[in-house]
């Protein structure tokens, strides 16, 4: 808010690995695992489910760069030959269940229950965005609205909390309708 009332906007470009090599994703996750292993560490995760299937993953540790990580494409088809997906599970099931790892996400819960689902593992939540906003601006809103008292005082959406937490914000939430609805490219729904 500081910034937009003085009239300055100086947003640093994120770095967003989308549609990452083997090598590339091996990497990222790698260099999570040295961080847990040295010090307590927080780790972002946020995924997507299409066909039923997680179908990517997102995560982050540091503010500016994120990777997205695909397990299948639009149409259902694998994004890495059996070898690969199970490398890349693996080091993923490490980061989650290391005890360093501090992760949060938004409603962690829904995401949780894919994982445990499809990789059989538990991570211990560090803090959920959601829950934690909620706890903020619990209950209220419009008394004739059954939809607006469910939400509260502000609703839980990822964009409507981003809106009042991020130091840098617009409103991305319809960019991704045009993936969903069968139009976009995969690398505009990855990111």
């Amino acid at each position: 808010a500081k910034q937009a009332m003085a009239g300055i906007w100086d947003e640093p470009t994120p770095d967003f690995i989308i549609r990452p090599s083997f090598e590339l994703t091996t990497q990222f996750l790698n260099d999570i695992l040295c961080h847990l292993n040295s010090q307590e560490t927080r780790v972002v995760l946020d995924l997507e489910i299409e066909h039923e299937k997680i179908s990517c993953v997102g995560f982050t540790y540091k503010p500016d760069q994120a990777i997205c990580i695909p397990f299948q494409f639009k149409d259902g088809s694998r994004y890495w030959n059996i070898e690969e997906e199970l490398s890349v599970r693996e080091l993923i099931n490490e980061i989650l269940l290391h005890p360093n790892c501090e992760l949060e996400g938004q409603n962690l819960l829904f995401d949780l229950q894919w994982i445990y689902e499809e990789w059989f593992i538990k991570p211990r939540i560090d803090f959920d965005t959601m829950i934690g906003h909620h706890c903020i601006w619990p209950g209220g809103g419009d008394p004739t609205s059954q939809k607006a008292a469910a939400q509260g005082v502000q609703m839980k959406a990822l964009y409507n909390i981003a809106s009042f937490y991020c130091t840098y914000y617009y409103y991305w939430k319809d960019e991704g309708k045009t993936f969903e609805t069968g139009g976009g490219s995969e690398e505009q729904g990855w990111a």
